[in-house]
């Protein structure tokens, strides 16, 4: 079972820990999932257009593994982070994976509601 196990926002900015924002997905089952035909796909904070903002995920995740996500950058402060699985040049705003390669639209409510994966295919996340 694919979880989201981290997510950060601030990356950069002035006392931030981190240079980069980022999301940390976590493979917490016994078999090795492969997340080719996943999707990342963001809108800013107050958007609901998600079709055109989406960003393909790749590879395996094995058990007790991580998969991370390095998002963009508000400046210069803080540690960087170890080496990201991927890293797109966007912002954390309002941010879903996806793991039925659908475009997701969450102006109709009955897409995805489980945060995170749990029992459904998605989890959605509004920072």
């Amino acid at each position: 079972m694919i979880v989201i196990s981290q997510l950060y926002g601030g990356g950069g900015n002035s006392g931030a820990p981190y240079q980069n924002d980022f999301i940390e997905l976590y493979n917490r089952g016994t078999t090795t999932i492969d997340i080719g035909g996943w999707s990342l796909q963001y809108t800013s904070a107050a958007g609901i257009s998600w079709g055109n903002q989406k960003l393909a995920l790749g590879g395996t995740i094995a058990p007790g593994q991580y998969y991370l996500i390095a998002l963009s950058s508000g400046g210069a402060t803080g540690n960087p982070l170890p080496t990201p699985s991927i890293r797109p040049a966007i912002q954390l705003g309002e941010v879903s994976v996806d793991c039925r390669g659908l475009d997701l639209n969450f102006a109709q409510p009955s897409c995805c509601q489980a945060e995170p994966f749990q029992s459904a295919e998605c989890g959605h996340i509004r920072s």
